[in-house]
């Protein structure tokens, strides 16, 4: 539906990303606890794993009599459990952050949808699509590190000083053209998620839209942030201390005991409690980064869409023209 939607300064981009979170939260809440908790699930498993195979070999005391096979084959298991998690932590985020932007763009437009609805959609092509565009982005950003690596190896294998200075120069160059990049495809997601457009047009449409506005669009991008990290962290920092509690109590009572009765049994039962706690927290801060961080981007998309004249409005770049010819027209009469 057609909505009038006008360029936004800072202050109505945190109105309405304050507005929006409060009226999607509970739909984004639940879309990411159903994506991202069965696989939370799956890392506190790993986790868990890993350090109570840990626990098992301190616990023994007598390292000889360790079987090396037998904690090789639990690490292994866990390390690959652990990157299975990962990777589906990853491709679970993107389709999350999918729905949570179909969500946040309806009600921009003063649309409704259920939860499920969004959580389709982006289980749909929009999702997949997303997730390619997701890994262009970071091949195009490995290659740029990538290169400069290239000039050295050659420089240093032919001897050649001009090559290593140019691949030093590389890596030197290699930060402002990623932050160039990634603040100029920012909103490559949201297109696609939005407008149901390719991968490749998703970078496009990215591309125009922050034309003219790099500056602003970095400025606001780091502040939205930092204010949505540090009201992450208010919640997940006393939940890191209760998870982690066992492992703090169990430490600093050591500490109080002195050096000499820290047995590895004790610091096996450190261990113990650690994978779950670390699952839990994991889980809990990137369940809060889905609900919040896509909601500020897709208001960011609207008021760039909104300063393109997307909404029936002029282009910003043209508003003064405009009010100009309407203040001369009534003399030219």
């Amino acid at each position: 539906m057609s909505v009038a939607i006008t360029p936004m300064n800072l202050s109505d981009i945190f109105n309405r990303t304050f507005n929006l979170i409060g009226k999607t939260g509970l739909r984004n809440l639940i879309i990411a606890v159903v994506v991202i908790a069965p696989i939370v699930i799956i890392l506190g498993i790993a986790v868990n794993m890993f350090f109570s195979g840990l626990a098992g070999v301190l616990a023994e005391g007598e390292f000889e009599h360790v079987e090396v096979w037998e904690v090789l084959s639990n690490f292994l298991g866990s390390g690959l459990l652990f990157l299975l998690a990962l990777i589906l932590l990853i491709l679970g985020s993107v389709f999350v952050k999918v729905a949570v932007t179909i969500v946040a763009c309806t009600e921009m437009e003063e649309g409704e949808i259920t939860w499920s609805e969004a959580l389709t959609q982006a289980l749909g092509g929009r999702g997949w699509r997303a997730i390619g565009q997701q890994i262009l982005l970071g091949f195009a950003i490995v290659a740029l590190v990538i290169i400069p690596y290239i000039f050295i190896i050659i420089g240093a294998i032919n001897d050649m000083d001009t090559m290593i200075g140019l691949g030093v120069l590389g890596f030197l160059a290699i930060i402002p053209v990623s932050i160039f990049l990634v603040i100029r495809w920012l909103f490559a997601l949201q297109v696609i998620a939005w407008e149901d457009t390719g991968v490749i047009e998703g970078f496009r449409r990215s591309w125009f839209l922050v034309e003219g506005n790099w500056w602003r669009v970095l400025g606001i991008a780091i502040l939205l942030s930092i204010v949505a990290q540090f009201a992450i962290s208010i919640v997940v920092t006393p939940l890191s201390f209760i998870a982690f509690w066992g492992i703090i109590s169990q430490y600093f009572q050591m500490i109080a005991n002195g050096p000499d009765s820290m047995a590895p049994s004790q610091v096996a039962e450190m261990l113990k409690s650690l994978g779950w706690g670390y699952g839990l927290v994991i889980g809990v801060s990137e369940i809060l980064s889905l609900v919040v961080t896509p909601v500020y981007l897709a208001v960011m998309y609207f008021d760039l869409r909104a300063r393109k004249g997307e909404f029936g409005s002029a282009p910003e770049s043209d508003t003064t023209d405009a009010v100009d010819l309407d203040k001369i027209a009534p003399a030219s009469e």
